[in-house]
């Protein structure tokens, strides 16, 4: 894993109380704006009658549980037997019942994204105000302490059933949100993962203080505004005083930008 990552952040109300406050927002899946995106699809290339064993055990547990232990096995044998499970008929019912399952967990997680990348200009554009906004830099250590550290797995195809189905279900809805479509491989996304319905300070809550230590940086869009990049450097001077404070700036030579640090003496103008 690299040692930092990186979080886009526009330059808004809402990425400006975080920096302030020291904190990071887990958003729920159900709001990524990717509809693949965690929805728990998946192909049952390659499945043997094991995995449909060890599936259907599992959904029977969950969806009857006063079946007696004789009774759910002969059920299972029932449908092994007729061959059911083979039919797409089938695959088309058990995926959308075992979906809805896994959506519903799924949707009480919270998710932070990252990159292992300063300098992509369109993540500047999709996720940084059109460079307009700031990143924040990350020692990943001490984030990986506190929470669920993971590189997203980009795939052409979605994740195949016998290679997640023996894990229990918490374990295969988090599997869903660290896999995504490649065509969003050009993020090099790594995920921070929490659970706000266990926490014991405030349940429910998705705003997690930042790790001691963890904040080590911030970088300036290339097209920031410096009014506004006063303000960062305030709150910067006030709540962070030892991170470093870069700019992202246009290439001279190509279509990218080139992160290079604001001096001391810049840094404190205005502050």
């Amino acid at each position: 894993m690299p040692q930092y990552l990186y979080r886009y952040r526009p330059f808004n109300q809402n990425a400006l109380l975080e920096l302030i406050h020291g904190e990071l927002y887990f958003s729920s899946p159900a709001s990524f704006n990717d509809p693949f995106d965690g929805n728990n699809m998946f192909s049952f290339d390659g499945a043997t009658d094991d995995h449909w064993r060890t599936f259907l055990e599992k959904f029977s547990i969950r969806s009857y549980p006063d079946l007696s232990p004789e009774d759910r096995k002969e059920r299972i044998d029932t449908i092994i037997r007729s061959g059911a499970h083979r039919e797409k008929e089938f695959h088309a019912l058990q995926q959308e019942s075992w979906g809805r399952i896994l959506t519903k967990l799924n949707e009480g997680y919270g998710v932070a994204c990252l990159s292992s990348n300063p300098d992509d200009i369109l993540m500047w554009s999709h996720y940084g105000g059109c460079h307009k906004g700031f990143c924040l830099i990350f020692d990943r250590a001490p984030l990986q302490q506190v929470f669920l550290c993971q590189e997203v797995t980009y795939s052409v195809t979605y994740p195949v059933f016998g290679e997640f189905v023996g894990q229990d279900f918490n374990g295969i809805a988090k599997s869903f949100l660290f896999t995504k479509s490649d065509h969003w491989a050009y993020e090099s996304e790594y995920r921070l993962l929490v659970d706000p319905r266990t926490r014991a300070d405030k349940p429910g809550d998705r705003l997690y203080p930042i790790p001691e230590g963890a904040l080590l940086g911030v970088i300036f869009g290339c097209r920031m505004p410096q009014k506004d990049r006063l303000t960062i450097r305030e709150v910067v001077s006030r709540k962070w005083p030892k991170i470093l404070i870069f700019e992202a700036k246009k290439s001279l030579n190509s279509y990218s930008v080139e992160i290079e640090p604001i001096g001391k003496k810049e840094q404190g103008d205005g502050v």
